[in-house]
């Protein structure tokens, strides 16, 4: 009889934010696949992460399936690096988004991110980021 040793891994349940940066704004809340931040005074803020994959938990993991593509969205601001791939053996995407929010008027005083595997929505919840300007 043949017998070897195998490690049991969780499957991923979410895209998350991995080795983020929020320039000019507060420490976040929240978790690594919901982040808010409270930024500056009257706008300002920029958000610089790579996308990863993880549990429910909060768990980085590798992703041992095929590569995939996600796609990046702001409700008002604008993305650089609107899709980022997290390839097979790897942790987290091969290069960052960065997220400039566009606060329309007074009215209007957070702009939101959206990280989304569009080829898997029912099988990895989503990634959010909320930036908050201050008045």
């Amino acid at each position: 009889a043949v017998s070897s040793s195998f490690a049991v891994v969780a499957a991923p349940t979410h895209l998350a934010w991995n080795n983020w940066t929020g320039a000019g704004c507060n420490a976040p809340t929240g978790t690594s696949f919901a982040l808010h931040f409270d930024c500056g005074l009257l706008g300002g803020g920029i958000f610089t992460s790579y996308v990863s994959l993880s549990d429910s938990s909060n768990n980085v993991l590798t992703n041992l399936g095929p590569a995939i593509t996600v796609t990046l969205a702001a409700a008002h601001g604008s993305v650089s690096a609107s899709t980022v791939t997290i390839a097979h053996g790897q942790q987290q995407s091969s290069t960052t988004s960065t997220f400039t929010p566009s606060y329309v008027l007074v009215l209007q005083t957070t702009d939101t991110v959206t990280a989304t595997d569009p080829t898997a929505p029912t099988t990895l919840t989503s990634a959010t980021t909320v930036l908050h300007t201050l008045l």
